[in-house]
Parts: C-alpha cells; structure tokens; sequence
C-alpha cells in the first residue's frame, strides 16, 4: 500500500462577497427559507450539460417531466482565466472556490501554487457535514476540484493524498479505481471507512467518515441510489450539510457524440434530482442547485428537420428527434443554472450586471451566502 505523510495546507482566497446576494422570495414552484434560514445546501452538476443535452434527455423520455427547468434560473459562462474554453478542472475550480483558474489547475490560482479555499472548507468551518457523489472516479477532474489541490488533473496521486487528509469531506463516492484501492490502507488511517461493494454500502453508514469506491455501480440508477444514501448520514446533522453530486458520464457520451448515451444519462441526473426533490417533501431548510461545468460536443436537438441535423436517433419514446454535434470537445456555450429554495439576484454580480447571465466563478458566491446564510 502506498504511504504518505500529512501536509500542512495554507488556503489562501482574496475575493470579494458582494454585500447583496439573496435569499428573497422562493423560486417557481419552490418553498421559502425557513425562520431560521437554510441549513443544507446540494448541488447538482452535469458534466458537459448544455441546454441541448437537456433537450436530448426530456425528447428521449417523449419530454418527461425535468421540475428543475421552472426554477428560478440563468445562464452561465463557463471560460477559464484567460477567456478559453474552459476543461473540468478549471470549471470545477471556479464553481468550487469562486476563482477562475487555467486549464488542468485543480484547486489552485493561475500561479499554480496558492491553494484556494473550497466551498467545502467554508461548510466545515461552520459545523456542517459534507459529502460528495459522482458517478466518476473519485480523484477525476470535477469532485477533485471540491476537494484537492494540484497542478495536474493527471495527478492522481497528490489529489487523493488531498483528499483523505485534508479535504474536510466527510463522505466520497464514486465508481471503484485501483488507484483508490492502493491506498485502502492510508484512506483508513485517516478515519475513513472504506467501500468496495454496492451492496456492502449499508455497513458503513454509522462510520462519521466514508469512502467508497464502488466496483458493482449500478450505471443507471446508482446515482440516485447513492444520493439517498448519502443524505441519510448527513441529514443527521443538526448544523445541515453540503452536498456535491456530479453525472460525470454526460461529457464523456458527449465526447463520442453518442446521442442515445447522452439522453440516458441526462435522465439519470434528473432521476437524482427528483429524489433530491422527493427527500425534501415540505422542507424549507434547503436549496438545491442545478448547473453544469461546461458544455461538451455543441449539441442541438429539434423535433424538426433542419439543414445539418441528422434523424438516425431512435428516442425511447420513439418520437422524431433531428440533432447536430458541433464537435467532440467543450464548447464555449452558456449552460444553464436552476435554484430551488432561494432566489438570487442575479443582476447584483459584478460581471455581467444581468438577470439572466452569471459566471461560473459567481456560483461559488451563491454558495457561500447560502451556507453562511447571508441576506
């Protein structure tokens, strides 16, 4: 098994909080914050989700139900600090310590050395319980971002070093790794217990930390699953939680330009957040936020033909659905951002000055004020 030792980390952050964010009337459909203002906090991100891919999921579904679309929403610009397209570190980056930061950076400023605080420091400072579920390996780019700090994304050996000694994340989950599993031994000295198994998962709830790195992940429906789960442990703290929850296999799909793909997983994000949706019932404790890092392949899909569009998709629904990929990277494309709970005003941000347009860096501010509860 692999050793290590312990390292100090300094979080260094120099951003200034707007003196007005939020927290007003409830959103479409949404409940107000409760008296004593809210206490959880779960956000929700598909990698590579643009509107397109959203599209694709409710047409395949023969446009099921997505509640999330009539929340209170804007659109995000998602480009990294020099104006480019941004990848998942650096998207993950900005939505996580409200920098914006250059490609493959995980955590870090564009020096590529001060180390930023998480909005997962910012939750533990203050009591809460904090936890993150992706349907990736834990160490990728986006829950990495949450949790770790290094100059590669490929670092896969600093980034879990990160995280199992000084994330302040109380609970990882994600799809099994041998990368995990050969430090098994160093994730449990630092107060984790350590999961490999899907069904095994109900053993470890009454551990205070977890790790699990899950070799029988249920490709549908494990997300969903493993969100439940994970809200039974941290529900039980009475200063609230924080929870990350990435469909990390949109971008992947969106890279092949596997339509079909794409839809399903989309689906499974928005089964997640129906349950997220089912769990909360009547609470006002809670927001709940959808958005995405970046938007992946420059999908577009209609229910007519156009010039450019191909038709050889079959929905489930089978319903006639015309689509078009731009490419197979990230685009620059604005991706949406829902809020259920809370009501930014999203004009108050200093870059765009918009009701409808924020920057990614701009969610990290939204975050903030809602854990810390600031009118």
């Amino acid at each position: 098994m692999k050793r290590f030792f312990s390292k100090a980390i300094v979080f260094v952050l120099s951003i200034t909080m707007l003196t007005t964010c939020f927290i007003g009337c409830a959103p479409t459909g949404g409940n107000p914050p409760a008296d004593g203002g809210i206490k959880n906090v779960i956000l929700v991100i598909g990698d590579g989700m643009g509107i397109g891919q959203i599209n694709a999921g409710k047409m395949d579904k023969a446009n099921d139900v997505y509640a999330f679309l009539n929340w209170t929403n804007a659109r995000v610009n998602t480009s990294n600090a020099t104006g480019g397209v941004t990848d998942s570190a650096a998207g993950g980056t900005a939505i996580a310590t409200g920098t914006l930061t250059t490609n493959d950076y995980v955590g870090l400023a564009t020096d590529g050395e001060t180390e930023l605080e998480t909005i997962m420091d910012v939750a533990k400072a203050l009591n809460k319980s904090t936890g993150i579920v992706t349907t990736d390996y834990i160490y990728e780019a986006t829950p990495a971002s949450f949790s770790a700090h290094a100059q590669s994304r490929e670092d896969i050996d600093t980034i879990i070093e990160s995280q199992i000694t000084s994330s302040n994340v109380d609970i990882f989950c994600g799809k099994y790794s041998d990368e995990c599993a050969d430090y098994e031994y160093d994730i449990e000295e630092n107060g984790y217990a350590y999961c490999e198994s899907f069904q095994a998962i109900d053993s470890t709830l009454d551990s205070a930390k977890q790790f699990w790195s899950l070799k029988n992940y249920p490709w549908m429906d494990g997300l969903k699953t493993a969100v439940e789960k994970v809200i039974s442990v941290l529900e039980k703290d009475n200063d609230g939680f924080v929870l990350v929850v990435e469909q990390a296999d949109i971008d992947k799909y969106c890279h092949e330009n596997n339509l079909k793909k794409t839809a399903q997983c989309v689906q499974s994000l928005n089964n997640t957040v129906n349950a997220i949706m089912s769990w909360l019932g009547n609470r006002n404790d809670t927001a709940v936020i959808v958005t995405a890092d970046h938007e992946t392949g420059g999908l577009s899909v209609r229910d007519s033909y156009a010039e450019g569009y191909k038709s050889d998709w079959t929905t489930e629904s089978m319903a006639t659905a015309y689509y078009r990929f731009e490419s197979g990277n990230h685009t620059s494309a604005e991706v949406g951002f829902y809020i259920y709970g809370a009501t930014p005003k999203f004009e108050d941000f200093a870059t765009y000055k918009r009701t409808d347009l924020i920057k990614n860096k701009e969610i990290y501010q939204i975050l903030k004020s809602l854990i810390e509860d600031k009118d």
